[in-house]
């Protein structure tokens, strides 16, 4: 078995175990051999730690189906890899597998810092955008800050890898955010307000190596990005005065 098997293997291992009540896993997305080796080592060497459903669990509370699935973003922040409990196995949270193995490639293979790091972090926009409106609400998959707190590299993921694609080459032939397709340029809106340096586009198969990475300009009413061939070291500390 090649080591891309064997991580596909081991990855539906974990959701199996992970699976709320033992229920039939359907994976309709095929795993692709880069997720789950990150996902694999991000749960085998505890980058990712999941537990059983905390009792302030929103999901435990609507269904009253508790899990070892759940994984904690934050005070109280709870996320699942299991949604609403179905009869047909079909309650993945597919984007997670990407998600979570893409932040543990980048903590484990290029050294960026849990400690200055978050995922899926609900937001509120705080002013009137292009077509959102301030106070509306919008989530990011994963944001790893520089020494100042500010944004350097902001991870955004996909569930179809032909998805994926086809925003790359969106990015790619677009001048602007503005000229972005209106479908596109609403979903990552929000790097106006976010301001990131970076912009990691990801999803099944474009995790490692990183296929799709950009560099952000913004000033304030749109962005620019320009593609940049590797995925960038992460912020260095300061250089001691000493």
């Amino acid at each position: 078995m090649t080591d891309g098997a064997s991580y596909i293997t081991r990855t539906r291992e974990i959701l199996n175990a992970l699976s709320p009540g033992q229920q039939p896993v359907t994976i309709t997305v095929p795993l692709q051999a880069d997720e789950s080796e990150w996902f694999a080592k991000a749960v085998d060497d505890h980058v990712i730690a999941f537990q059983t459903c905390d009792p302030a669990c929103p999901r435990l509370k609507r269904y009253g189906v508790p899990g070892p699935d759940e994984f904690v973003v934050g005070p109280r922040q709870f996320r699942h890899l299991f949604s609403a409990p179905r009869t047909d196995g079909q309650w993945l949270n597919r984007e997670y597998i990407p998600h979570l193995a893409a932040y543990a490639m980048a903590v484990r293979k290029f050294r960026y810092e849990p400690a200055r790091a978050a995922l899926s972090k609900y937001r509120k926009f705080q002013r009137d955008r292009i077509s959102k409106r301030a106070g509306v609400g919008y989530e990011t998959d994963g944001e790893f800050y520089d020494l100042d707190g500010r944004i350097y590299l902001h991870l955004e993921v996909k569930t179809k890898p032909a998805e994926v694609e086809a925003i790359a080459r969106q990015l790619d032939s677009a001048g602007s955010l503005m000229e972005l397709p209106a479908n596109t340029r609403k979903e990552i809106e929000y790097v106006l307000e976010l301001a990131p340096l970076y912009f990691w586009l990801v999803g099944p198969g474009t995790i490692d190596p990183p296929r799709h990475v950009f560099q952000v300009t913004t000033d304030g009413h749109s962005a620019m990005f320009d593609r940049v061939p590797h995925l960038p070291a992460p912020p260095q500390p300061r250089a001691s005065n000493a």
